[in-house]
């Protein structure tokens, strides 16, 4: 009786977190078919398709910004791989002098307010010339990203160690070869968990890119944000439920490109 009433309270509270967790998306998806909905009423005063018109055929930033978001959050995955990497495997496999200060400097940009960072990096780049570029905005990216890269990666290099890698070692593998077939294949975990995040953090930084963009980099944050905080709030959920969408399809491409690497690697082996 016990373990059945346990089921039914557990089946209860995961109906509500599920129920929690539709509620935004799905006021979202009607907000971007109504033509007004104010408070308090329950349902909007009338449903049309203006707003999906307007993303779709009448905005043509829509179509570049959906580009340049995808295109500046795979360049931050790569920055962060070819960064994240050595740096993952040399806390996550080594002891040394000073590594738990590198780990609190590391992670720094997780603690730091953003906007003071931003700041820091807008007078920086300007120095440098990398405003108004995409290239500066890719690297600005990969600062508030970095620290989740190295985390993930560095605790799948914790895990596993240096048993493998000697034993291929041994057995006359070279270092391309241990990489290849026996570290990044037991990092893929890591690798998809790190990888989610920057993806996640990457493809939703506004301010970031509206500075350091100076307005001519347009990502989907930067064209939704305006309808948002006082346009049209039906054109501003369509684009949220755009970016939703988008934001999870560059997951499952990620996941795919991985995945499917890992198979060629093990048919290979």
């Amino acid at each position: 009786m016990i373990d059945k009433r346990l089921k039914i309270l557990l089946w209860i509270i995961l109906l509500v977190l599920i129920l929690f967790w539709l509620t935004p998306i799905i006021t979202m998806i009607i907000t971007s078919f109504s033509a007004r909905w104010a408070f308090p009423n329950i349902l909007p005063d009338g449903i049309n398709t203006e707003a999906w018109d307007y993303v779709f055929k009448q905005n043509m930033d829509t179509y570049s910004s959906i580009r340049i978001t995808m295109l500046i959050a795979f360049l931050t995955i790569l920055i962060n791989l070819a960064v994240g990497f050595p740096a993952a495997d040399a806390l996550g496999r080594y002891n040394f002098k000073g590594k738990a200060v590198t780990e609190l400097l590391i992670s720094m940009p997780i603690v730091l307010p953003p906007i003071a960072i931003i700041l820091g990096l807008h007078r920086t780049f300007l120095r440098l010339g990398l405003t108004e570029s995409l290239l500066g905005v890719v690297l600005a990216n990969v600062i508030p990203t970095l620290p989740y890269m190295i985390r993930a990666l560095s605790s799948g290099f914790e895990s596993l160690g240096f048993k493998w890698d000697d034993q291929a070692k041994m057995l006359g593998a070279t270092k391309w070869q241990r990489i290849r077939y026996v570290t990044f294949p037991a990092l893929l975990p890591s690798l998809i968990a790190g990888s989610s995040l920057c993806i996640l953090i990457s493809a939703s930084q506004y301010v970031t890119v509206l500075l350091i963009g100076g307005g001519l980099i347009k990502t989907i944050p930067v064209v939704m944000f305006p309808f948002l905080s006082g346009g049209n709030q039906s054109i501003g959920s369509a684009y949220g439920f755009l970016f939703s969408g988008m934001a999870l399809m560059l997951l499952l491409i990620m996941d795919v490109i991985l995945k499917r690497l890992y198979g060629r690697h093990k048919k290979v082996k």
